[in-house]
């Protein structure tokens, strides 16, 4: 099992697209072999530190601001119209 293969995010998209000759992408592109595709690879270790991060600024930082956080902004909400 090889965890550290890069995921690429776009490589499913493009190869139904060169399966299916007849989809057109627009009735103004004359040549379809000039498109530009730009690839992200992000191995599943990257998207995993990426989304802990996350989850540790939301309790951490959003969570602890107070009244100017977004929970003193949702208690506001609905002091006023609750």
């Amino acid at each position: 099992m090889n965890l550290q293969q890069p995921i690429s995010l776009s490589s499913t998209y493009i190869s139904t697209l060169h399966t299916s000759s007849s989809l057109k992408l627009s009735p103004w592109d004359k040549d379809d072999d000039n498109v530009n595709v730009q690839e992200l690879e992000v191995d599943a270790f990257t998207l995993t530190c990426v989304g802990f991060g996350l989850i540790a600024f939301n309790f951490l930082v959003l969570g602890n601001m107070g009244d100017m956080g977004v929970g003193g902004v949702i208690a506001r909400i609905m002091n006023t119209f609750g």
